[in-house]
């Protein structure tokens, strides 16, 4: 379907390039021209013709001579059409790109080893793409040419590639259909054989799961819980070696009372009986197969075109093991790595389970590219060959041979290059420029990512929609939007991809020479408690205070030798200068077959783009259909002034209210409070939707913030306390006595010591049911949580009547979105006269992401929408002078005489042991307020 811009009459030169026969070769003349970086004695021209890096990926797309053979083990995939696939859908609906079936000889590498290059330039010469690199290590050159299906790779100048071939690279490497040499675009993207094994039905849908994830609530559902427990039934059979029903049932029942599990039954409500009855034919089947396969001499298994082959496991090498592939540019969790014995020979392989059933005898197109991606995984890892892995339908009770030939690779491979290309486009260079839409109806109607794709497709891509294959499912999504509604979700979504390509620009993945690291680590020990806490040890001693480790922080490790990237990843939670403690929730490194004693590891950071997924999908959800977001819509981008309801307000009846519900906690709640905190607790308490609370330097708004949770549950209503910070959480948390009910989220190794107690993870160990968790979380008055730890379980099922945000004036708007989502009424807190939202980039932040949502609103209403804090305890008169002059137009006042008057004298033998800052501080006549360092006077 060709593609129009509701403003344009007739296609622009542009879109006539684009619309060009996509096999047909591009000739040099109709490309544009750039300069190419400097490059001493390098054969380039400083002038050379190149593809146009700007081209979108989605118009690259690859037409290629057909072959049966795409991801189909060389067999017939007339015969799946005729079939049908295992969920109903033919193979002919998706689009696949067929590739040719070439014969390739030496199809199998040297396992591990790539090139690291950089592009400098490309030029086209008639069916040829010329491509020029330097190795990235040294300023060795290389030059690539790409023909066939190479040819319409979307190489980027300046960007980074791996080129795998059979030899050593000389001067020149030829990549073809004619040979097993590959190019790998963008490889430190990392995607996952899932992702690029749904491209398969629909690359937008995959480039959009990459970009915006869901971040409000739980994404899970019960067929998705009995595939995971299914899993975990299927690893314990392995890992212990034991197919007995009994063992598996008894192992059922443990599965079931894990804290994971429990918490995604009472997300959905379901109890542990419901499930067991469901299970229980699983386990029957489960047996079977494993005594089958492991115990007795194995079973005949086919593998196509070539063959049947009598297959037995050997031996279980991992469970669940977390691959990283610089090589393929690839990660994921392989289901099951076994050693198999076929044919008097013995081969890595891997088992991908899947609970359903297949409705054809070779299994689904897109679980068969999962299969052929984990054995070039397995590859590198094991540095072996794996030809051939194994595909098991537990309902279904199908075991399917899957080879994993050259042709299909190449398919995989130029699959994952069109989504690293779309999503380099998108994170480093800010072009959303998706895939095309697909003309599948029941895929577009089951895809999870309707509304995401919607949104580009009239924001981004500026389509009308009369070009959208079903205008009635576009309607069903953005109905509701006016045009406003489009530019404000376009402009932030491009705000926060241009901060996250500043802000990650200096990250660098752990086999770049370039990335941060520590070398030389040990293992000493692995203890577990609600997880795997790891120690390691430095080999010499590290300054703690002077190095890009924190506590907190996620990091990975690595094998030293760079055999096996992200073996574990974790938070710190201990740091000395020769010990480190590792935290991870499902990982325990003791138990991996490439754990090594001595000094084995290597530490990375990790950069995560956990900040972006969630501005992205805040921003997503916020365009949903639905009372509660057309609401805050209304007020956040139409500029709604806020409503207050006429409740008369008795302070003596609130007084009361708090005094009996305050009792044994210090007594009167709001007759504490003066005057500016009683009309902030007065308009908190009567407004429909939002308020801000400027709380300027030390006037108490942390105190006002717990006399208002306080006030609020003690009328019946329920509270999210949420903040950017976990150190902000915490210390909101600290302030509220010990008898309100507040349960905090999070991390343990982000949680305050002093708020472990009211933990989920403590409140909970002792709750075994689902419906009592579930119960237990919604009783709770008061959840507490960062504004990026809302996709806890709680947050599918619960609502609140208020969110208090706290240093709202420190947060970005798409941040802000989401706890604005979960409730009736917002009470933001803060003082955008102090520290802004900290983002890194300056166009973003002139544009409008430096302004956070709290400094929005109050510029749109600042009679009704603020109401301010003036009086201070913090400051004497004189130091109140400068800001109250520079800043506040005089607003702050002293709480009192003795506060404005208040001084803190100090003599010259005071100052001994103290800063010299303090003492010339002191020595030019300056008073010194609240001092952190303690100073005896005389």
């Amino acid at each position: 379907m060709t593609k129009k811009r509701k403003d344009h009459e007739s296609c622009s030169n542009e879109d006539s390039k684009r619309s060009r026969p996509l096999n047909d070769p591009v000739s040099p003349e109709s490309n544009a021209s750039i300069l190419v970086p400097d490059t001493p004695q390098s054969p380039i021209k400083k002038k050379v013709s190149i593809i146009v890096p700007d081209t979108p990926q989605s118009q690259i797309k690859k037409k290629v001579s057909s072959a049966n053979s795409s991801l189909g083990n060389g067999c017939d995939l007339s015969k799946i059409e005729q079939e049908g696939a295992e969920d109903g859908f033919s193979d002919e609906d998706f689009d696949i790109d067929d590739f040719s079936t070439t014969t390739i000889e030496n199809p199998l590498h040297e396992f591990t080893k790539y090139n690291r290059y950089i592009v400098l330039g490309i030029e086209i010469t008639g069916n040829l793409k010329v491509v020029y690199c330097k190795q990235a290590s040294s300023e060795a050159k290389v030059t690539l040419k790409l023909s066939g299906e190479w040819y319409h790779c979307n190489i980027v100048p300046e960007s980074y590639i791996h080129v795998i071939c059979d030899t050593d690279p000389n001067n020149e490497i030829d990549i073809s259909n004619e040979n097993s040499n590959m190019v790998i675009l963008h490889p430190d993207i990392l995607v996952s054989p899932t992702t690029i094994s749904s491209s398969v039905r629909c690359p937008r849908q995959a480039v959009l799961g990459e970009v915006f994830k869901p971040t409000v609530g739980y994404s899970c559902n019960e067929v998705m819980l009995q595939g995971t427990i299914n899993h975990a039934l299927f690893d314990a059979a392995l890992r212990n070696q034991n197919f007995d029903d009994k063992f598996l049932q008894e192992k059922l029942v443990d599965v079931l009372e894990s804290d994971e599990i429990i918490d995604s039954l009472s997300c959905m409500d379901l109890d542990k009986e419901y499930m067991v009855e469901k299970l229980t034919p699983s386990i029957k089947l489960l047996s079977a197969w494993t005594n089958k396969f492991c115990k007795a001499s194995g079973a005949t298994v086919s593998y196509g075109q070539q063959g049947d082959e009598v297959t037995k496991i050997d031996k279980v090498l991992d469970i669940e093991e977390n691959i990283w592939s610089p090589k393929y540019g690839c990660k994921g969790k392989v289901d099951a790595t076994v050693r198999i014995h076929s044919q008097s020979k013995s081969r890595v392989s891997p088992i991908e389970v899947k609970s359903g059933g297949s409705r054809n005898s070779l299994g689904s197109v897109d679980h068969r590219a999962q299969v052929i991606l984990y054995t070039m995984m397995l590859e590198e890892r094991y540095k072996d060959k794996v030809e051939k892995g194994l595909l098991y339908y537990i309902k279904g009770k199908q075991t399917i041979g899957v080879p994993s030939s050259a042709v299909e690779r190449r398919a995989l491979t130029m699959k994952r290059n069109e989504i690293a290309g779309a999503l380099y486009d998108i994170l480093r260079r800010e072009k959303v420029q998706l895939p095309d839409l697909v003309n599948d109806k029941m895929s577009c109607k089951y895809c999870n990512h309707q509304l995401s794709c919607s949104l580009a497709f009239k924001s981004f891509e500026d389509m009308d929609s009369d070009f959208h294959p079903y205008p009635e499912m576009l309607e069903n999504n953005i109905s509701t939007l006016s045009q406003v509604h489009l530019d404000y979700f376009k402009k932030f979504s491009r705000l926060c991809l241009q901060e996250a390509q500043v802000s990650n620009k200096s990250s660098k993945m752990p086999w770049d020479s370039a990335c941060k690291k520590y070398s030389k680590l040990t293992l000493t020990n692995v203890s577990s408690n609600h997880g795997f806490y790891h120690n390691f040890t430095f080999r010499f001693p590290i300054n703690p205070r002077n190095t890009f480790l924190r506590l907190g922080d996620y990091v990975i490790i690595s094998k030293e030798d760079g055999s096996a990237y992200n073996l574990l990843a974790g938070f710190i939670t201990s740091l000395t200068d020769t010990t480190l403690e590792l935290y991870s929730s499902d990982t325990n490194l003791e138990n991996s077959p490439h754990h090594r004693t001595g000094p084995s590891y290597f530490l990375t950071p990790h950069s995560s783009l956990s900040s972006l997924h969630t501005s992205l999908g805040n921003l997503t959800s916020f365009m949903a259909p639905g009372e509660r977001a057309e609401k805050w819509r209304r007020c956040v981008v139409e500029g709604a002034a806020p409503h207050f309801n006429n409740t008369l307000f008795s302070y003596t009846q609130e007084a009361g209210i708090s005094r009996e519900y305050a009792a044994g906690e210090g007594g009167d709640l709001l007759l504490s409070l003066n005057e500016d905190q009683r009309a902030a607790v007065e308009k908190a308490v009567a407004v429909d939707d939002y308020l801000c609370v400027l709380g300027m330097p030390g006037t108490g708004k942390t105190s006002t913030i717990s006399c208002l949770i306080q006030l609020l549950v003690a009328r019946g209503n329920t509270v999210l306390l949420t903040a950017y910070t976990h150190s902000a959480v915490d210390n909101m948390v600290m302030k509220l006595p010990p008898s309100l009910d507040v349960v905090r989220l999070g991390a343990p190794g982000r949680i305050h010591p002093g708020v472990k107690a009211r933990s989920s993870q403590v409140l909970t160990s002792h709750i075994r049911d689902p419906k009592m968790l579930r119960q237990f979380y919604q009783s709770k008055a008061v959840v507490a949580t960062t504004c990026l730890g809302l996709k806890h379980s709680v947050f599918e099922y619960r609502r609140f009547d208020y969110c208090i945000i706290d240093e709202a004036s420190q947060i970005t708007q798409p941040i802000c979105i989401g706890p604005l989502l979960l409730s009736d009424r917002c009470i933001l807190v803060g003082d955008h006269h102090q520290l802004p939202p900290l983002v890194q980039s300056p166009t973003a932040r002139e544009n409008g992401l430096g302004t956070s949502l709290f400094a929005h609103l109050c510029s749109l209403h600042p009679d009704t929408a603020v109401v301010e804090l003036g009086i201070q305890y913090r400051m004497c008169r004189d130091v109140m002078l400068f800001s109250n002059t520079l800043v506040y137009d005089n607003k702050l006042r002293c709480a009192s005489e003795a506060v404005a008057n208040s001084r803190l004298n100090v003599e010259n033998k005071a100052l001994e042991g103290v800063s010299g800052f303090l003492k010339r501080f002191a020595a030019h006549g300056f008073c010194i307020v609240n001092c952190k360092v303690p100073i005896p006077i005389p």
